[in-house]
This record gives structure tokens, sequence and C-alpha cells, in this order.
């Protein structure tokens, strides 16, 4: 079942969060592990791990590297807007996208 699947998958990533260490290396080399079509997955679910433990600085490096920046930078907008309530405050944190052209939407948020 895909939905269980889903599920699994993201919870899996969130124990390895942990693992890496802080680490965006050991991010992607331990995502790498996973099943083909989980991989980007596992690496947009732990950059918003990192973000909720306070990385301001991980989440930014990991999707600038990921093949599927797209769905990182979403997801990760949407999390910089569930956490950061103050509009300066999240501007200064969207202003940390290293692909600049996310920075407006992460700011619109």
């Amino acid at each position: 079942d895909p939905q269980y699947q889903t599920t699994c998958f993201d919870a899996l990533a969130r124990q390895i969060h942990p693992l890496t260490k802080g680490s965006v290396d050991e991010t992607f080399r331990m995502c790498s592990l996973m099943p083909v079509g989980w991989i980007d997955s596992c690496i947009v679910s732990i950059s918003k791990a990192f973000f909720s433990v306070g990385d301001r600085t991980a989440p930014f490096e990991i999707c600038s590297k990921i093949h599927s920046k797209p769905l990182c930078y979403q997801e990760l907008t949407t999390i910089i807007s569930v956490y950061i309530k103050d509009g300066n405050e999240r501007g200064r944190v969207c202003n940390q996208f290293i692909d600049k052209e996310w920075v407006e939407a992460c700011k619109k948020a």
C-alpha cells in the first residue's frame, strides 16, 4: 500500500536524522541506501528535521544539492512558515536560500 510506504519511509528518514550527526554529506550517504524512489524523500524529510531542531544551515545546503530541488524548497518553505511567524525573522531565514529564486516564495509563504 503506497500510503503505508510513505509513512514508513518518512519515519525511517526521521530515525536516520540523528545518525547523521548534523552532516549534510552523511545525510546523502545514508539516504542513498534507501530503495529507488525513496532517496529524495528521505533527504527532504531530514532537511525538515534539521530545521525543526534549530539547524538554520544544513537544510539550505541540502536543498541546494538535491536532485528534487523544487520539492525540497517547497517542503522547507512550508516548515519555515510553521515555525517562524514573525515576518522580519522569516525574511532573514529565507535569505539563506542558496538558490535565490526561492527567497521571495519563502518570504510570501
